[in-house]
């Protein structure tokens, strides 16, 4: 499986991105944010093989269309409150 974590830098989607990573059934977690300035940070600390960081702008609901059309297999949305109608509104 391919799953995405929208707003995965943050404390919840560092958490999800760990958890999932260790699944064998999943083939590759893209950790979509807004701003990978944490992601070196992040990946030096544990094992990110299976991890991709893709750059993206929530607030744009054609970019998280775009993101999910590309084979993902599902979404995990940990957005701020005020973004997660596009999260959802794309995933349709």
């Amino acid at each position: 499986m391919r799953i995405a974590v929208f707003g995965g830098l943050g404390m919840q989607g560092r958490a999800a991105l760990l958890d999932l990573a260790q699944s064998a059934r999943v083939r590759e977690v893209i950790c979509a944010d807004v701003s990978l300035k944490g992601w070196k940070d992040f990946a030096g600390r544990t094992d990110t093989a299976k991890i991709t960081p893709v750059e993206i702008d929530a607030s744009s609901k054609a970019a998280l269309v775009r993101l999910l059309g590309q084979g993902i297999d599902a979404a995990i949305d940990l957005l701020p409150l005020p973004l997660m109608v596009n999260a959802f509104e794309a995933a349709l």
